[in-house]
């Protein structure tokens, strides 16, 4: 290699410029591919985003069959313009968010957000809310009146369910619905609600 590089400075020479090639050899311990090899798995079991920092390094471990373990401390170097650009590819097919992505924790977190995200859009494709029922997995529960003792229609209101009525905070819970989640939705309810959808909600509020 320096003498390929001697051949380049003397060339140099004969044109009138001065050349110094600077080489360095870096001894290749098979990691090079660490982040494609984090982003893949990943993406393959995202269920293990939930790890630590040592856990994504003995993923990479496993995954390029190394003889010593992939040093965690790694994981939180800045990756290469190619790799993040490899990673990108990977992930975004999937619909993980790239932009953040620095490092190859941030693909973790990537992975992480973005179940996160598809499990939130699952349980609101699987329940929906009116102005005066809930339709869980495609069947249609109206409202009950729970306790009239309140107007927060999430401990007012509730579902006939199994041959008791439940409270619309217990299912929301059920469901992983937070309570702000659910008041955008029943705003939104509201608004798309038709006159006697409105006016059995009403009947519900006021009833003592």
């Amino acid at each position: 290699m320096r003498q390929q590089a001697e051949l380049y400075e003397v060339e140099a020479a004969k044109v009138g410029t001065s050349l110094k090639v600077v080489t360095a050899v870096y001894t290749d311990d098979g990691t090079a591919s660490y982040a494609t090899a984090l982003a893949q798995f990943l993406v393959d079991n995202p269920e293990h985003a939930e790890g630590t920092r040592d856990d994504m390094a003995g993923i990479v471990t496993r995954q390029l069959g190394l003889t010593k373990p992939f040093p965690p401390s790694r994981m939180s170097r800045d990756l290469t313009r190619k790799q993040r650009d490899l990673v990108r590819k990977l992930l975004e097919p999937h619909g993980y968010p790239t932009g953040a992505i620095v490092t190859a924790l941030h693909i973790r977190d990537a992975v992480r957000l973005g179940k996160a995200s598809i499990s939130a859009v699952a349980v609101t494709m699987e329940t929906k809310f009116e102005v005066h029922q809930v339709t869980m997995n495609g069947k249609t529960y109206p409202y009950t009146l729970v306790d009239s003792a309140t107007a927060l229609p999430w401990y007012r209101l509730g579902i006939r369910y199994a041959g008791r009525n439940i409270a619309l905070h217990e299912v929301l819970a059920i469901r992983s619905i937070g309570i702000g989640q659910f008041r955008n939705m029943d705003e939104q309810a509201y608004r798309a609600a038709g006159a006697e959808a409105l006016a059995t909600r009403t009947a519900l509020m006021v009833q003592a």
